[in-house]
């Protein structure tokens, strides 16, 4: 399409014009539009790499809470099983002396001054002082477990 000195654009010319001119006009809108979308592309990949970046972050964060969480989890499971051996230990130990005690006191009732004197009182003396020493070893390993509880904290 060409027009010079000899030949001008006239009125017939005028629909090629148009259409020279809408062609024209969309290949501009087209090579604008796809200047756009690559520099949204670029946006979008930029966003997706903090996005990967912070998921990466926050897996992290899940890791060592998961972590901490075990570790928090085992202490308390020792420290659990400590106290039920403790109090297993303890239950018994204790309730022995103290039955025998109760059971010597009961005989306490149908002996005479001399028998309770010379066998019984000596007996109860033992239980008592068995009661005591399980008592303080009581203590003694329940400071034990109390420390040992606190060190695994």
């Amino acid at each position: 399409l060409v027009s010079d000195n000899q030949k001008r654009f006239g009125v017939e010319d005028l629909d090629i014009l148009r259409l020279f001119v809408e062609t024209f006009s969309g290949k501009y809108q087209q090579l604008v539009l796809r200047s756009q979308l690559e520099e949204k592309n670029k946006n979008l990949e930029t966003a997706l790499k903090e996005i990967e970046q912070k998921n990466q972050e926050i897996n992290n964060i899940i890791t060592h809470q998961k972590e901490i969480i075990r570790k928090r989890t085992k202490s308390i499971e020792e420290k659990n099983l400590m106290l039920l051996e403790l109090i297993a230990v303890n239950s018994h130990n204790l309730r022995e002396p103290l039955t025998r005690i109760l059971g010597l006191l009961e005989i306490c009732s149908t002996s005479d001054y001399e028998e309770l004197m010379s066998t019984i009182l000596p007996y109860l003396k033992q239980s008592a002082e068995d009661l005591d020493k399980t008592i303080k070893n009581t203590i003694s390993k329940s400071s034990g477990v109390v420390n040992t509880a606190r060190l695994l904290d």
